[in-house]
């Protein structure tokens, strides 16, 4: 048997440029899948009244257009206009990306 078979099976491995969706399989490219990411990251901030710092920390590192930049913008800026007490943590993200696009 050899190592990586499971069970007396190998596992199925997908093509490195395909990804399963709800559709079936369809094929992706580094860009897609990073837009997607980056994408759901976005949401998952924008629905979240705490957003984790590890979520936060994950889109930072990962941005990269002006587009994704100031979408990020928009979503701390309405969480720090919406709070009372706006979380100092978010204030600080909010300046260091405008101190970025100066």
């Amino acid at each position: 048997m050899c190592a990586r078979e499971i069970g007396g099976l190998r596992p199925r491995v997908a093509h490195p440029d395909t990804v399963a969706t709800e559709e079936g399989v369809r094929h992706v490219n580094a860009q897609d899948l990073r837009r997607r990411y980056v994408a759901s990251l976005l949401s998952k901030v924008e629905d979240t009244r705490f957003p984790s710092t590890a979520v936060l920390d994950r889109i930072e590192g990962v941005i990269s257009t002006p587009e994704d930049v100031e979408e990020y913008a928009e979503i701390l800026l309405k969480k720090i206009e919406s709070s009372r007490f706006p979380s100092p943590a978010l204030l600080d993200r909010l300046d260091a990306i405008a101190a970025q696009l100066e």
